[in-house]
């Protein structure tokens, strides 16, 4: 007996569908890019609960001929490659036909279409199955409109986020096209609310602007490059403007929005030795290529890319971006001397590690939840600092130094331990922290007028939708209009200047996020990002009562030897070593 079946018409539809409808962002991002293919200079998008109820996208392009139009739900039916070459210098950002095919497939779709000289006309389809076309008068220009996505998919359906998330998702995508084609007017509703209105501006630094703040936009570095392989050009910001991660490093290879690990590595390591480590540049990256030097169609919503000669991608962009970078901030304060900070750190390590270090692995990082003791085996008491000896010791403090800047060394009875100023500190607070949420909630101090912070239309959601996070740790922070955000209280730890870094930082990991998290994971999380944020910095003189302020604090809370992220905070120097070392044993 035959077991190989050819699958029935609807459901090998609906598979296919699933590649390219994830969810409702992923329709508006196929409609949107058809109306920039077909010439648009103006584009209205109106959603309703998150776009699964409706979506509509307008555009003033040309249009789609009434003769065209039965053929528009038709699987791989295009109008943009001809022949197998084309796919090899794809100039289009649709081309492969399957998009109003699939969005058909799981929804209920109208699309109203008119072209210059002639009169407009309709189709509809529903769940795959086409309708008649009908003639009906229209500007030119097409409109398309979506309705009850995944009504024939409920198991799909049931994957869809709340519509807060799901209108995320869209308004970053919409902001992502909108700066790659700064020409073009956007518009977006939810609910019949204006989200944005983006008139059309010849300069992508305005655009950028509309989005991410005046000020910001201002600063930006610009970098034009120009060679006949290809050329770019770069916003770059000033490097007190890091994140957490690469989410604000916006990548745009002919126009089309990518992520791209070979390009964020090269603005990144571009930035290497000006901003701390761990830390990523805000960046805006506009390459242009030849269409046959890369290749788009590799994943199926075309956000990943594979150059054909990528090592050489990477290394014009690093070198001219570094070359601007180097020739901005001259390293005056940075010498080659003194390297970056990590690399003043790991020869400090080195040169100890060379003649009589014997460091201890750190213990588990400890949950913010558990009591305040320290880690099992570790001994307490008034002399106590983690990394302290052999089991069952007390170790009174001498005298403490700070050395260069960041690391303070203090003498004890079996030799001496060499800490972390920011990762000990970082500790003391994130333990006292979580005392408090224990409790109740963190002390907060109001200030005298808001805090204004200019944030993109996602971060104006998050705040929204995590608001009570936020409160727990101190933090009063509410929308403020379009793409503004006002903080009127913030936690007593934590500075006026360090909380617009603070909540920048938490929104770049909350908005990173795929999955739900309990809610207590999450307000640990905030804790160690607060904790870090408040804590004195790598590189800041401390004067002795801040020294033994830290000191103390560490000793009373029997805290562990790691940071909230895992580095050590203190290393452990025997005296018996030393005494080895020197020959005197």
């Amino acid at each position: 007996m035959s077991r190989i079946r050819r699958l029935p018409k609807q459901l090998a539809e609906k598979i296919a569908a699933g590649e390219v409808v994830e969810r409702p962002a992923s329709v508006v991002k196929e409609l949107v890019e058809n109306a920039i293919d077909a010439g648009a200079s103006r584009i209205v998008i109106d959603l309703e609960d998150g776009g699964e109820k409706m979506i509509s996208v307008t555009d003033d392009g040309e249009g789609i001929d009434p003769e065209d139009l039965p053929l528009v739900f038709e699987r791989h039916s295009t109008s943009k490659i001809r022949e197998l070459e084309d796919l090899y210098a794809v100039k289009t950002l649709g081309f492969r036909g399957e998009a109003l095919a699939s969005i058909a497939a799981v929804s209920r779709v109208e699309l109203v279409s008119a072209t210059e000289g002639q009169s407009g006309a309709r189709v509809e389809a529903s769940g795959g199955e086409r309708g008649e076309l009908k003639p009906e008068g229209a500007p030119v220009g097409t409109r398309v409109s979506v309705r009850d996505l995944f009504f024939n998919t409920p198991a799909r359906k049931k994957f869809l986020k709340k519509q807060s998330t799901e209108l995320g998702h869209i308004t970053n995508l919409v902001q992502n096209l909108a700066m790659a084609y700064p020409r073009v007017h956007f518009e977006l509703s939810h609910n019949h609310r204006k989200v944005f209105m983006l008139p059309g501006t010849e300069d992508v630094r305005e655009r950028v602007g509309q989005f991410f703040g005046g000020e910001l936009a201002r600063d930006l570095i610009d970098i034009s490059h120009d060679e006949e392989a290809m050329s770019f050009r770069a916003l770059l910001a000033p490097r007190q403007h890091t994140r957490a991660n690469t989410r604000s490093q916006f990548v745009f290879v002919n126009r089309r929005y990518v992520r791209d690990t070979l390009l964020h590595g090269a603005i990144t390591q571009a930035y290497r030795g000006f901003i701390e480590s761990g830390r990523y540049p805000v960046a805006f990256l506009f390459l242009e290529i030849d269409p046959a030097e890369v290749d788009v169609n590799v994943h199926p919503a075309k956000l990943e890319i594979r150059f054909r000669n990528s090592s050489q991608v990477y290394a014009t962009i690093l070198s001219a971006v570094r070359a601007e970078l180097e020739k901005t901030w001259p390293r005056t304060e940075l010498t080659m001397d003194e390297g970056t900070l990590d690399e003043r750190r790991a020869r400090i390590k080195q040169k100890i590690g060379d003649f009589f270090l014997r460091s201890e692995k750190p213990t588990r990082q400890s949950s913010l939840w558990e009591s305040g003791a320290g880690a099992p085996g570790h001994p307490s008491g008034p002399g106590f600092l983690p990394g302290g000896g052999p089991p069952g010791a007390i170790l009174p403090v001498r005298g403490v130094m700070q050395l260069h800047n960041t690391f303070l060394i203090e003498e004890t009875d079996e030799g001496f331990r060499i800490s972390d100023q920011h990762a000990l500190h970082e500790r003391v607070l994130f333990h006292e922290i979580g005392t408090k949420l224990r409790q109740s909630s963190i002390g907060s101090q109001q200030l005298l007028s808001p805090q204004m912070m200019a944030v993109t239309e996602q971060d104006v959601l998050t705040i929204e939708e995590h608001g009570e996070l936020f409160s727990r740790v101190g933090v009063d922070v509410k929308p403020a209009g379009p793409r503004s955000l006002a903080i009127h209280a913030i936690p007593q730890v934590l500075s006026p200047e360090e909380t617009p870094a603070f909540i920048r930082d938490v929104l770049d990991r909350l908005e990173e996020e795929t999955e739900e998290r309990p809610f207590d994971e999450r307000l640990r999380d905030l804790a160690a990002a607060l904790a870090c944020r408040a804590a004195v910095k790598a590189g800041q003189a401390l004067s002795g009562p801040e020294i033994e302020s830290i000191v103390k604090r560490a000793s009373d809370a029997r805290i562990q030897e790691t940071c909230p992220h895992g580095r050590p905070t203190t290393l452990y120097f025997s005296l018996g070593e030393l005494e080895r070392r020197f020959g005197r044993k």
